[in-house]
């Protein structure tokens, strides 16, 4: 709520956000309570509210989920594509608030480390609003992505507020209710 009511202020400073639900750490805390995990925690729901608030306030942005963004880049090396390389990229390094949502979850290769390691270093030099969830803790983030992996959770850690969400998947208890 504070970073959408202090939207002008996080839009000028190019503040990001990252939000994630480290499945070694869940671990960890379900040795004293089992109902610990990293999934289902509402990540991806909190990521909606903020396109939602930031829609509201005619912020313009692009919310893609990581393996969309890989999709969109590689529709673009397709004989028939209307959009080059070039132009899918300056879409993602210039929107004014970008959101990935489930981040370090597509199969990589060096192109795919590439492509993000670029979309991230350039939105962090020009200064633009990124807004990302993930199951992997920054610490982590190297052994996932062995190329570039220190050099994003780098970024990520220098430019984004940390926001930690572990805790009882509530797609279970949905889905332990509907039985009911």
């Amino acid at each position: 709520m504070e970073f959408i009511k202090n939207i002008d202020s996080n839009l000028e400073q190019g503040t990001w956000i990252y939000i994630f639900g480290d499945e070694v750490r869940a671990e960890e805390e379900a040795v004293t309570d089992p109902k610990i995990t990293a999934y289902g925690t509402g990540k991806s729901f909190l990521l909606d509210c903020i396109a939602n608030a930031l829609s509201h306030r005619r912020i313009p942005g692009l919310y893609v989920t990581e393996e969309a963004l890989y999709l969109d880049i590689k529709s673009t090396y397709s004989r028939g594509s209307e959009e080059s390389e070039t132009e899918a990229l300056d879409r993602y390094y210039n929107v004014p608030v970008l959101l990935i949502d489930d981040l370090f979850t597509a199969p990589y290769k060096d192109w795919a480390e590439g492509k993000l390691y670029s979309i991230l270093d350039e939105r962090q030099k020009k200064g633009k609003i990124t807004i990302m969830t993930s199951n992997y803790a920054t610490g982590r983030i190297r052994n996932r992505l062995p190329v570039n992996g220190a050099k994003i959770a780098s970024r990520i850690v220098g430019q984004a507020i940390l926001i930690e969400m572990i805790g009882p998947d509530r797609r279970e208890e949905e889905a332990k209710k509907r039985k009911m």
